[in-house]
């Protein structure tokens, strides 16, 4: 996965957001979550998840976590 920013400075610009309801993922520790959804706020999104439970990763957050994560993106 190359990042957020590759995504923004080389996918993003190509896609034609009138047209198409996008919903970008992402996933990080509390302040990366801020960050990115500070970056992507810039353009027409339809939605941001924050995936909080990555199965991938192998470890499972805390309750407290996910309501901290959440209220902070939603600031």
């Amino acid at each position: 996965n190359p990042g957020i920013i590759y995504w923004l400075n080389k996918i993003a610009p190509t896609i034609n957001f009138r047209d198409n309801n996008i919903v970008v993922s992402i996933h990080g520790k509390e302040e990366e979550l801020v960050e990115m959804v500070r970056m992507l706020n810039r353009i027409p999104l339809v939605g941001i998840e924050v995936n909080l439970s990555c199965p991938n990763v192998g470890r499972r957050e805390s309750t407290q976590t996910i309501l901290s994560s959440v209220r902070a993106v939603r600031a």
